[in-house]
């Protein structure tokens, strides 16, 4: 049965909101407040790049070899890259040294 977007709840039509509103908080959070133009302007560059050269590149892949396979495993291949540069951001701390009663 089809429903339309007027008549489906708005717990449906408004699934995705939190992605949105949870991302300034997060980058927020891990760059501080004077990062966060920069850090924005960079994330909505490169989604909107992929997202204009992506389905070119997609498409060009399927007519080449007649089927997705190419094409999801192109797209695996580079998100798992990005995975793996990520676990290079991990940032590390030094305890502070801790003063002893008596010295």
């Amino acid at each position: 049965m089809l429903v339309s977007r007027a008549t489906a709840s708005p717990r449906k039509r408004h699934r995705g909101a939190a992605r949105h509103l949870l991302l300034p908080l997060f980058l927020l959070d891990v760059a501080g407040p004077k990062s966060l133009g920069p850090l924005f302007d960079l994330l909505f560059f490169t989604q909107t790049v992929g997202a204009a050269i992506g389905s070119v590149i997609f498409g060009r892949i399927f007519d080449v070899t007649g089927g997705y396979m190419a094409g999801y495993a192109l797209s695996a291949a580079i998100f798992f890259c990005a995975a793996i540069s990520v676990l290079g951001c991990v940032e590390t701390y030094a305890l502070a040294p801790v003063a002893v009663a008596g010295d």
